[in-house]
């Protein structure tokens, strides 16, 4: 992926030499299988990544990644609509616990980007 900057590479956290492009999703009904099958977060954010680099053939980089930002803002409000008993109550606490989780990936992926960046860049 190195000739095409605005796509980022696929994380494969899950396997153990970090290797590109290992995991295939299942594709039977479209959806994961669910029994004993659950996808590690790592596995998902992978198929969500597969989905953003493509739509970066045909759209602006800025316009997936706000798309990406939207769809994860609705998600993680339907989520917190499913568990708390009392919304408004909940609210602010909410908002700081998705906001910090957010920053804390935010601060570490853009730590291990800088130092892949610094290490090609120094020719390691």
């Amino acid at each position: 992926m190195a000739d095409t900057p605005n796509k980022i590479e696929i994380i494969n956290a899950a396997e153990p030499n970090g290797a590109a492009e290992v995991y295939e999703p299942p594709r039977a009904s479209g959806q994961p299988e669910s029994a004993g099958n659950d996808m590690s977060p790592e596995e998902m954010a992978d198929m969500f990544i597969r989905v953003a680099n493509d739509l970066v053939d045909t759209q602006k980089i800025g316009n997936v990644s706000r798309a990406m930002r939207l769809a994860t803002s609705m998600f993680n409000c339907h989520e917190y609509s499913l568990k708390s008993p009392d919304m408004e109550v909940d609210r602010g606490d909410t908002i700081e616990w998705f906001t910090n989780e957010f920053r804390s990936m935010l601060e570490y992926h853009m730590d291990v980007i800088k130092a892949d960046k610094d290490s090609k860049s120094s020719g390691s």
